[in-house]
């Protein structure tokens, strides 16, 4: 449990890390260019906030020159728009290459500590040619040309529901999950353990 409380309040402050450096590095300003202390600051308004649509799940590279959110049109789906920092100024807010169909949901984007693995839900088909089957835990990965294609996470581990997936520094995962066929309230928090590229088998935290 010390571990997971670690865990969560480091996040909390790289989150906040990020607001503060995001603010002075690029073009994207905080209201009256303050950083807020003790009342919250609409971030990013009217670029990445905006009136007309739902945004929300924001997460940064490690070197704050990357960034992705969920953006929700009026009447739409969720989809995954990315930013990028080039030559000191933020490019538009664009729909991610893999986030593109309008049909299906993409939800709770997180970049892992290096920013080269995102991890996501998504309501999209686990194959190709099939119907969706709910939400499930997806990954992408980042190579030299780019973003490659979306991952189901259920390859990693079958047999249980999986989601809101995310890295520590030494590739261990941990996330929300509970057996298949079970009820939403035995849901709890779970690890597992990277092993030169493969993982344990997953463990419920204590």
């Amino acid at each position: 449990m010390k571990h997971l409380k670690r865990f969560l309040i480091l996040t909390f402050l790289l989150n906040i890390s990020s607001c503060s450096k995001v603010s002075e590095r690029s073009n994207l300003t905080l209201r009256d260019n303050q950083i807020p202390i003790d009342s919250s600051l609409t971030f990013g308004s009217g670029i990445i906030s905006t009136e007309h649509a739902h945004e929300s799940s924001i997460t940064f590279n490690s070197d704050m020159t990357e960034l992705f959110f969920i953006r929700r049109e009026p009447k739409g789906k969720n989809r995954i728009y990315t930013m990028r920092l080039i030559d000191g100024k933020w490019s538009k807010p664009e729909v991610a290459k893999f986030s593109s169909n309008k049909e299906y949901s993409d939800n709770r984007t997180r970049l892992n500590p290096k920013g080269d693995i995102l991890f996501f839900s998504s309501q999209r088909p686990l194959k190709v040619g099939n119907e969706t089957s709910g939400s499930h835990q997806w990954y992408i990965k980042k190579n030299e040309s780019g973003w490659g294609n979306p991952i189901p996470a259920d390859e990693l581990f079958i047999d249980h529901s999986i989601i809101d997936m995310i890295s520590s520094e030494n590739g261990n995962l941990y996330f929300s999950a509970n057996e298949e066929e079970a009820r939403s309230q035995d849901e709890g928090i779970y690890f597992s353990i990277n092993q030169d590229g493969r993982y344990t088998a997953i463990e419920r935290m204590g």
